[in-house]
């Protein structure tokens, strides 16, 4: 039996949102980690700009895992995009 997941958090970008992000990726002197999360974001946009492509073909785009870019997804939907391409704070500290 096949196991068929649907995604839960869906994204859906502004143009301005979009146009962040696009800037965010095309500037050279961003941290490579932070330069995939907005890759990732931009293609996993269902908006009207968006190619709204599927897991599979985001992950062979970016070398994610799918365990990441179903969190990166989560976190988009819960702080916003451009919160999402930060590091999240620990709630206890070392």
């Amino acid at each position: 039996m096949s196991r068929v997941s649907a995604k839960i958090y869906r994204i859906k970008l502004s143009k301005e949102e979009r146009a962040e992000l696009v800037a965010i990726r095309d500037r050279g002197s961003n941290k490579v980690v932070k330069f995939k999360r907005a890759s990732a974001l931009l293609l996993c946009d269902e908006g009207p700009l968006g190619p709204a492509l599927t897991d599979a073909e985001v992950q062979r785009g970016t070398a994610m895992s799918p365990r990441t870019l179903v969190r990166l997804r989560q976190r988009c939907c819960e702080v916003g995009p451009l919160g999402a391409l930060e590091r999240k704070r620990r709630e206890r500290p070392p």
